[in-house]
């Protein structure tokens, strides 16, 4: 995550004893003692507490768009691989245009 610039959209993933937890982040900016300011946001009903946070493993698992992660928060932040593969291809779609009516769609 040390690569990730202010203004990005991030997964990650935390690994707490036994449980996994993807967690959707947007990276504000760098503070002065070089943590992290910004918000994240995981699947509603996924249990952290009474877990020691500081012992969680932490995997980072990508950037994604700002439209990406809105599709993640409307999909209830997926927690598992499949879920997590499908934000990060997400393209959203776009506006009837042209290719649409060119190719019938």
């Amino acid at each position: 995550m040390s690569d990730l610039q202010p203004g990005e959209h991030f997964i990650e993933k935390l690994t707490v004893d036994d449980l996994v937890v993807y967690v959707y982040g947007f990276f504000e900016r760098r503070l002065a003692d070089g943590k992290f300011a910004g918000h994240m946001s995981h699947k509603t009903g996924v249990k952290l507490e009474g877990r020691v946070l500081s012992r969680a493993q932490h995997d980072f698992v990508g950037v994604i768009s700002k439209r990406a992660y809105d599709f993640a928060e409307r999909q209830g932040w997926p927690n598992d691989e499949v879920g997590v593969l499908r934000v990060l291809a997400y393209v959203a779609p776009r506006r009837r245009g042209l290719l649409s009516r060119l190719f019938g769609g």
